[in-house]
């Protein structure tokens, strides 16, 4: 701590400033000037001392003091500094260049993190060599020799503290380059897991010292182990907790952390309980999961891992195999336990730079929060795991600027394995998939995977649920990956050799590709194997679950990512039901009706399939025993649980249930058979279990949306939608002459066909789309989209040149006729209909004088050969044409080319009231021609 010598002058000094306030005396700390000097600098350069030297000072104690009058010298104290040599006035610039030089030298900033260990100490060295960043792992020197470190005492240190514990609680100690604090036993009991900030601040020996300011957040952790146990019924419990298996009593510990058991905290660990013999019996499923009786105690399991942490910009860690990688430490470590919640909070790092740059990140570190939730889902009977992920908007006392928007992902992976009390460990447990999701953001999916335990003794299987909207946007079942921790020898040359399972092109193993979503996207039948067979030959299986840049999206500083999944056990299983067709059609002359399905239960012999007509049912809420409607029932008879096998039914409706359903489709409307199946409780169960719901749509609506496009797609009119039942037939390329056009037809017309032009586009029949003709569809969607593709017509106009020659300025009304030829000719291609000729002119502009006026007052005569004349007006300036005109009327066209359309006459009419203003110059108008076939206009 710093101890100003006591001369007069500091007594002096001191009195005149008994009554500053104490941030002052803090804030000079680290500078050249004493408080009184402070207090007269500009109040903008008080501010950047406060910011730089002492961030804990508010600074709106700095704009709330008022300035002091002049700056009064004082002798030097401590560690001497330069003498000011005169005096200065607030605001006025700095006289005193020595003095100027050394209060602006920029600090040698550090900022480290620290448990104090059993007695409260905290060892620091300094590094090499000083650095212009803030230093974390070593204090920063600055410009300062190893002699002038070595020479430091421990009243050189000024001590200050942002919290309860005060200075004097702190002890410093610097010997042979290496600083220690230690702490009294109180000021650690006051220690939590965010921590104190202790800071020290030492004012250079010279004038171009730099300060040091040393900031030591000291903080210690609170465990608070636990675990839940969730009443299963069937005498099995569902317990979970954070890492290995622990069942001791709630306690909280303070004790330092180790670097391996910190990182291994973050592991959500399943276990069961069977209590259905004389002894209860444990299984779990994560591989090395072994007792903990010690609260400290986060050991195994060590190859499951905790968070995973890398970017879209990762490089192979080895050939193939993309680098991810666990924190290399977590701090600010806090675990509580209320009820039935279990949280976890951390600060997890990755400052390894060889690490940093194999996931493409060039920073000093990375710094990431963590809140993590385990706590029963609805019902009760499973682990919901909630974590959210932030981006600090501080880091290492300094403002994070790390913005990783789109950029990082995260993941995790569990090393799956089933073992029974103390028994041999099923390392090999095959993974299997879950249901299909009737709905949620999985819907019509596999939502997760599962383990089942192969011994029929314990026939337990734990899930992995992610049909969650926060849930991993990737995942699969695979060989387990190897994680940080193990050598290289535990694992085959085919698997990973750094913590990852982003394994391309080993796609039998891992996600191929940063963007693959693994087995997320999967339709199988539930309890069908995702990997591995129940054999157990592919030996090691584990569990992958990813969330990807798109999924994570915003992550700049501030930002955070919530990440969720479930975790349930079973012993005894719902049934699994499907129907063979999704959609029913039925009449009023409907005799007979069936809806085919097959249903599976793994334990129990007998499942009855129920259904109700419109009215909605969840695995919740069917109705009461005496209130469903039985459809049909299957029975595995004296076959042994567990049944992996499929039971079909005929679903055959009952004459009552199809007059049900005739009287309810007499409105034409839309309805609904909602099925489930119910197993029949027997020995391997208590309570009976509902199936998922499978849809039956009656009479379903359906739509054809038919699509008008080029070849480049573009749209060349709107579309048009028919509709009807789904299952019914339609036909939109009937070229029969008595067929409609399917854009003038009503929408419930089926038949007909696409319009032959549109514009100057032709239907091109030699490529009508495969789908033109067939049945509207029964799927979710109910639509099917037609797209109808159009060539450009080949019809081509070629137009006479009009000149009408040199003439003298009318007096009266007056008519020139066209020097040149007077006929147009066309190609018509392959079309031939009826054309028409157009023309509009636009008004005779004056090409000697810019400014003069337009010749507004004409007309061009045209006369069709055998015709008599047209008159097209001119516009009324010589870019705007005037009215188009048909100048033919409409004659037959004729496939080919070389078709003409004679004029006998075609003369330039102007007025005699225009002569007033016509001057003797050339005049030039523009003539635009228009040659409609049928409805289409070239």
């Amino acid at each position: 701590m710093r101890a100003d010598t006591v001369t007069p002058a500091t007594k002096a000094a001191a009195a005149s400033r008994s009554t500053l306030p104490q941030w002052v005396e803090e804030a000079c700390i680290g500078t050249a000037y004493t408080p009184l000097e402070f207090l007269s600098l500009p109040v903008a350069t008080q501010e950047q001392f406060v910011k730089t030297l002492h961030p804990d000072i508010a600074l709106a104690q700095v704009t709330a003091t008022a300035s002091v009058g002049k700056v009064r010298t004082e002798a030097a104290t401590g560690l001497s500094r330069a003498p000011v040599q005169s005096t200065i006035s607030p605001g006025q610039p700095l006289a005193a260049t020595q003095m100027l030089t050394a209060a602006a030298s920029t600090p040698a900033k550090t900022y480290i993190e620290a448990e104090p260990d059993t007695s409260g100490g905290v060892s620091l060295n300094f590094a090499s060599s000083g650095s212009a960043q803030v230093n974390t792992t070593a204090i920063n020197p600055g410009n300062w020799t190893s002699d002038q470190i070595a020479a430091l005492q421990a009243t050189d240190f000024h001590v200050t503290t942002n919290s309860g514990i005060p200075a004097s609680a702190v002890t410093v100690k610097n010997a042979a380059g290496q600083l220690t604090l230690t702490l009294t036993d109180s000021a650690v009991s006051q220690l939590t897991p965010t921590g104190t900030n202790i800071t020290l601040a030492v004012t250079g020996p010279t004038a171009t010292q730099q300060p040091l300011s040393i900031v030591v957040n000291v903080w210690r952790p609170s465990i608070q182990r636990a675990h839940v146990s969730l009443d299963l019924g069937n005498k099995s419990e569902l317990q979970f907790m954070y890492s290995g298996y622990y069942t001791g009593s709630s306690t909280t510990t303070h004790d330092p952390m180790t670097i391996s058991d910190a990182r291994l905290m973050d592991v959500p660990n399943v276990n069961v309980l069977d209590n259905s013999g004389s002894t209860p019996v444990r299984i779990h499923g994560l591989y090395g999961d072994t007792d903990n009786s010690s609260p400290e105690s986060f050991g195994p399991p060590l190859t499951s891992s905790s968070l995973l942490v890398s970017t879209n910009d990762t490089t192979e860690a080895v050939p193939g195999y993309y680098a991810i990688y666990q924190f290399d430490d977590i701090r600010h470590i806090e675990m509580t336990a209320s009820g039935q919640t279990l949280q976890l909070s951390y600060d997890g790092y990755i400052t390894d730079q060889s690490r940093l740059a194999a996931i493409g990140l060039d920073v000093p570190e990375l710094v990431l929060h963590v809140e993590s939730t385990l706590m029963p889902s609805t019902g009760n009977t499973q682990m919901a795991m909630f974590e959210t992920v932030s981006n600090p908007k501080t880091v290492a006392g300094q403002a994070n600027t790390l913005d990783l928007t789109n950029k990082i992902f995260f993941e995790r992976t569990y090393d799956t394995c089933f073992t029974v009390g103390g028994g041999t460990p099923e390392d090999y447990v095959p993974i299997d998939y879950m249901p299909i999701a009737n709905d949620g953001p999985l819907k019509g999916y596999n939502e997760g995977l599962a383990i089942r335990s192969t011994e029929t003794t314990f026939p337990y299987t734990i899930s992995y649920n992610f049909n969650n909207k926060n849930g991993p946007d990737a995942w699969l079942g695979s060989h387990w990956m190897q994680v940080n921790g193990w050598s290289d020898t535990d694992i085959s040359p085919k698997e990973a050799t750094s913590e990852s399972i982003n394994i391309p092109p080993h796609d039998d193993y891992g996600f191929t590709s940063l963007t693959d979503r693994g087995m997320a996207s999967k339709q199988e039948t539930a309890g069908s194997v995702a990997y591995d067979d129940h054999n157990g030959t592919n030996g090691d299986t584990g569990i992958a679950m990813k969330w990807s840049s798109q999924a994570v999206g915003p992550f700049a500083p501030g930002d955070q990512k919530t990440m969720v999944f479930n975790s349930q056990v079973n012993n005894s299983y719902p049934p699994v039901l499907t129907v063979d067709n999704k959609t029913l059609t039925v009449d009023q002359n409907t005799a007979n009706a069936s809806v085919p399905g097959t249903v599976s239960d793994e334990n129990s012999q007998k499942v009855n399939v129920y259904y109700s007509l419109d009215k909605p049912v969840t695995p919740t809420t069917v109705p009461a025993a005496a209130d469903r409607h039985l459809l049909d029932s299957v029975d595995y008879g004296i076959a042994a649980a567990p049944h992996d096998d499929y039971l079909p039914f005929n679903g055959t409706l009952s004459s009552s249930t199809l007059q049900a359903i005739k009287t309810a489709v007499k409105d034409n409307d839309e309805h609904t058979l909602y099925l489930y199946a119910v197993d029949v409780p027997d020995a391997t169960q208590t309570q009976e279990m509902v199936s998922n719901i499978e849809t039956v749509r009656i009479n379903p609506k359906a739509q054809a949306v038919l699509h008008f496009e080029t070849a480049a797609g573009r749209v060349l009119r709107a579309p048009v939608t028919k509709r009807g039942t789904a299952g019914t037939a339609y036909n939109f390329k009937d070229f029969a002459a008595t067929a409609a056009d399917v854009t003038a037809s009503a929408a419930t017309d089926l038949t007909g066909h696409a319009p032959l032009t549109i514009g100057t586009y032709a239907l091109d029949q030699s490529s009508l789309p495969a789908n033109a003709a067939g049945n509207l569809p029964d799927s979710n969607t109910g639509s099917v989209d037609i797209t109808f593709v159009y060539k450009p017509l080949s019809l081509s106009l070629s137009v006479p040149d009009l000149k009408f020659g040199q003439h003298p300025l009318p007096q009266a009304d007056a008519a020139y006729p066209n020097k040149g030829t007077g006929t147009f000719t066309y190609a018509a291609g392959s079309v031939s209909h009826s054309v028409q000729l157009s023309a509009a002119l636009t008004g005779f502009k004056d090409l000697t004088h810019s400014n003069a006026a337009p010749l507004a007052q004409a007309d061009i005569a045209f006369t069709p050969t055998g015709g008599t004349a047209v008159q097209v007006p001119a516009g009324a300036d010589g870019d705007t044409p005037g009215t188009a005109t048909a100048i033919t009327g409409k004659m037959t066209s004729h496939a080919g080319t070389g078709n003409t359309i004679p004029f006998s006459a075609i003369n330039l009419e102007v007025s005699g009231n225009a002569g007033a203003t016509l001057k003797t110059d050339q005049y030039k108008a523009t003539v635009m021609y228009t040659l409609t076939d049928a409805d289409t206009t070239l």
